[in-house]
């Protein structure tokens, strides 16, 4: 049962980061839980729904894309079921990158993903420092 749940999370992971980087805003927001949160060191961001999402998302892309991004790429991922339809998911060293490769931001993302009719969603994203988990 555990490496199902692992497997799911991982494949919604996996479509999140291809929407992400197709700037595809729609296919972002499918993975996302109605009300999701973003919780950042400055600021807890709650989007009561996917056109929240959708908006918040155009916005961010508008500022990266000025400074210059092209993609993203991860590291490690590991998922944790913690309760039944709920789990934690983390993924090391998420780099925004430039079109030159130089990074625009490293960051660890933290993840509370929970199991919905349609499938597995993230209700929670934090922002956390690299390694931070060492």
């Amino acid at each position: 049962m555990a490496d199902t749940i692992v497997d799911e999370v991982l494949a919604m992971y996996d479509r999140y980061l291809t929407a992400w980087n197709a700037r595809d805003f729609a296919g972002v927001a499918d993975c996302f839980a109605e009300p999701a949160q973003f919780v950042l060191p400055a600021a807890t961001i709650a989007l009561p729904d996917r056109k929240a999402t959708i908006a918040m998302l155009e916005q961010l892309f508008d500022r990266m894309i000025a400074e210059g991004f092209s993609h993203s790429t991860i590291g490690p991922v590991s998922v944790r079921p913690c309760a039944d339809g709920l789990a934690i998911m983390d993924a090391r060293d998420v780099k925004r990158l430039r079109g030159d490769g130089t990074a625009l931001e490293v960051i660890d993302a933290h993840y509370v993903v929970r199991r919905e009719p349609v499938g597995w969603r993230i209700a929670a994203a934090v922002v956390c420092d690299p390694g931070w988990r060492d």
